[in-house]
């Protein structure tokens, strides 16, 4: 299943939803936040494959938290959106 799948399917989404207002589960998610990568600093000289390797396990740690919170969050269905504006017809830089 994936996230996709999980977060349009009602039954699983109103269950998370549930499971994220209990206490230790929300002090949980809460102490993961507080745990994050972004606050342990590079020492001074770090090269930039050290840099590199920091700014990817950031993103992925921000990424597993914010899908675990996405899935309390039922999808909505995609929306067509259509142009509503027409094209500038003066340039306004002169």
């Amino acid at each position: 299943m994936t996230l996709k799948e999980f977060r349009e399917n009602k039954r699983f989404v109103r269950a998370m939803r549930k499971a994220l207002m209990n206490p230790p589960l929300k002090q949980a998610v809460q102490c993961l936040w507080q745990s994050h990568p972004m606050f342990n600093p590079l020492p001074v000289g770090s090269g930039p494959d050290a840099r590199a390797a920091m700014s990817d396990r950031i993103e992925g740690y921000n990424l597993c938290l914010r899908n675990l919170l996405a899935m309390a969050t039922l999808a909505s269905e995609s929306i067509e959106l259509t142009a509503t504006y027409a094209p500038p017809e003066e340039d306004y830089n002169g």
